[in-house]
């Protein structure tokens, strides 16, 4: 009987250290309450307008893509608010031009300009790394969520596919007939989506470079040859749903799998320019070039808060601090950050 009751001691020791090696689960967020979103800090850019923002995901350096060709960077305490500055801690020089989108995932932060330029940074030193030379102007970046790859789309009807760590380019993915304007991965990696000028949304198997759906984001209707132009495009987080931007200011909320629209949110007066989830997934943000940030409960597609006080466009938005605040980067030259949590729980 004791043997026994020794064996089964060993084997619940095991289980719990077992258990003890899982990582937590990606749900557990600290609660959120939209409606009590408000503004916390003003960071000024001493760069010019701000056109992209990324969250480098090492500590949560918040960074910008500016005008005069720099990435802008502020540090996490100065981004929750427990330091002021006047301007970013740093400016850092990589573009000759505007720089115009940056990303970051999986160890990999990458910014790319109009010069052509695919700058990756080393995070350690804060310096570049290395860098690919194109053709075209770099519209958008996007980082695979383990950091190994990176696709950017530039001023063609290609998407190219990069090697992250040899700076090489992988492949690339064609099928589009004008420019892309939009990139996303999905969040295991496996799909990426894109869309731009034609106004169609595509997805893309990158392990043997199928495409896997394309559709209209918003069907002309008969005799009419305007086109609605994608412009902002996020997975959630679980990679069922694609939020899509346009140029008419509305939002769809599409199936991953056949790209069926389930839902449609409409209020934006301008264009979408950045649409991101909570990494919760119960909570979708949209900036507009209108001046304002909006928060959608995507499960049902109301409008539960409208946060204004950028003077110009708003270019981008990004969750940081484990979704209890979100980031926007303005051409008012100013990145914004917005409390999500309630002031009376903290």
């Amino acid at each position: 009987m004791r043997l026994a009751r020794l064996a089964i001691g060993v084997l619940l020791l095991a289980l719990a250290a077992s258990l003890a090696r899982q990582p937590a689960p990606a749900s557990v967020y600290p609660p959120i309450a939209p409606a009590a979103a408000r503004a916390a800090e003003s960071l000024n850019s001493s760069a010019g307008p701000l056109w992209s923002v990324a969250v480098a995901d090492d500590g949560g350096w918040l960074m910008a893509a500016a005008e005069d060709g720099a990435v802008c960077r502020w540090p996490p305490d100065v981004a929750l608010g427990l330091r002021t500055v006047a301007s970013p801690t740093e400016v850092l020089t990589a573009h000759k031009g505007p720089a115009l989108t940056i990303a970051s995932a999986g160890g990999t932060l990458v910014s790319g300009g109009a010069d052509g330029k695919i700058v990756f940074w080393d995070r350690s030193a804060w310096k570049p790394a290395r860098e690919i030379s194109t053709p075209a102007a770099i519209k958008a970046l996007a980082v695979s969520p383990d950091g190994k790859v990176v696709a950017s789309a530039s001023d063609d009807t290609v998407v190219q596919l990069w090697d992250a760590s040899a700076g090489t380019r992988k492949s690339e993915l064609t099928g589009s007939s004008e420019w892309s304007l939009v990139i996303a991965f999905s969040p295991d990696g496996k799909s990426l989506a894109a869309g731009g000028y034609d106004g169609r949304l595509r997805l893309w198997d990158i392990a043997n470079e199928k495409k896997i759906i394309e559709v209209d984001y918003k069907p002309a209707p008969p005799g009419d040859a305007a086109t609605i132009v994608v412009t902002a495009l996020a997975f959630s987080p679980d990679g069922k749903l694609i939020a899509i931007g346009g140029s008419d200011g509305s939002i769809r909320l599409v199936q991953a799998g056949d790209g069926k629209q389930i839902r449609l949110l409409t209020g934006h007066t301008g264009s979408i320019t950045g649409v991101a989830f909570h990494p919760a997934g119960e909570l979708l943000a949209s900036c507009s070039k209108d001046r304002t940030l909006r928060l959608w409960n995507p499960s049902g597609g109301q409008l539960l808060k409208t946060l204004e006080g950028h003077n110009a466009w708003v270019q981008g938005v990004a969750f940081f601090a484990r979704g209890t605040r979100l980031a926007t980067a303005s051409a008012d030259h100013t990145l914004r950050v917005w409390d999500l949590t309630n002031p009376t729980k903290r």
